[in-house]
């Protein structure tokens, strides 16, 4: 019994000092040599690619170059981009870096027209299209349509032959000057030639290729691609041709007045030009003068004629 007691007391003494040491534990949480579990790496996904716009709009003359660009954001990788045209002009892409460099040459036009092709940038993972849009102006054509504007007003205002009409009064006064003729033969010359005049321009009236109105449709019909430039270049040839003629006989009626007196300088009818007033074959006549700076100039013996015509620029 008093064996027992003993082995008891041994027992829980142990068990105390044990207790109070840290002894009987499975680990000892100061020790050194133990790892901390590291967490997880979440991985985050990269953001898709982006442009900075998806339409390029721009204008251009024909067979001149306009250039256009855009950048890029988030890519991955590197950047590449390609073109989609069908068209006849040029498209030249240059990538720098995060950027799309995009020039179009535009062909030659007949029209007025809108160019439209599809640049693709891509990168890793995504694509983009950005949409150019060019405006191309059809240049050539620009001084034609001015010319028949221009004829087109004169038909109308009746000051297509305004410088047959001074050129006219200049031999008429001349020949009352020189004694060649009289006031009263002057008069009958001014009649037989606005007769003529008034012929003219009734006859261009009812033309239906020629008159104001046809002319002024067929712009209009240019304008919404109806029609194209060479319409334009075959009806300024035609029309030249056609008001050479009506020109050619208003000049006959200054050349019966020239030829009466050599003391008159010979009239000859040159080739039909445009100028600020209407139709003429006296301003871009090499016989009656030539282009000095742009500009014309009367020989001396017509320099009256100059003081007497109220423009001698020369329109297209």
């Amino acid at each position: 019994m008093k064996k027992n007691i003993a082995l008891f007391i041994y027992t829980a003494v142990i068990t105390v000092f044990l207790s109070a040491c840290g002894g009987g534990s499975d680990s000892d949480e100061n020790d050194s040599s133990s790892v901390t579990p590291t967490p997880p790496v979440t991985t985050q996904p990269s953001q898709p690619m982006t442009v900075s716009t998806s339409l390029i709009s721009t204008s251009v003359d024909e067979l001149g170059s306009v250039s256009g660009s855009f950048s890029a954001g988030n890519v991955n990788g590197t950047l590449s981009a390609t073109s989609s045209y069908s068209g006849k002009g040029k498209v030249k892409i240059d990538v720098s870096g995060n950027s799309v460099n995009v020039t179009f040459t535009a062909p030659e036009m007949n029209n007025d027209l809108i160019e439209q092709f599809v640049v693709t940038a891509k990168d890793s993972k995504t694509s983009h299209t950005v949409t150019f849009t060019a405006n191309v102006k059809n240049t050539s054509a620009v001084s034609k349509v001015s010319f028949l504007t221009a004829y087109a007003s004169s038909v109308s205002q009746k000051s297509l032959f305004a410088d047959m009409t001074n050129i006219y009064r200049f031999y008429s006064s001349a020949g009352v000057y020189v004694g060649e003729t009289t006031a009263s033969d002057a008069d009958d010359y001014q009649d037989a030639f606005s007769d003529s005049q008034t012929v003219a321009y009734s006859t261009l009236a009812k033309n239906s290729s020629y008159s104001s109105a046809a002319i002024t449709k067929m712009l209009a019909d240019y304008k919404t691609g109806a029609l194209s430039e060479t319409d334009i270049d075959s009806t300024i040839s035609g029309l030249q041709t056609y008001i050479l003629s009506i020109n050619t006989t208003l000049a006959t009626k200054i050349s019966d007045i020239a030829a009466l007196s050599d003391k008159l300088p010979v009239f000859t009818p040159g080739e039909l030009s445009m100028t600020l007033t209407g139709m003429s074959s006296l301003i871009g006549n090499p016989s009656m003068g030539s282009y000095v700076n742009g500009q014309w100039v009367f020989n001396s013996e017509f320099a009256l004629i100059g003081k007497i015509i109220s423009s001698t620029c020369a329109a297209e």
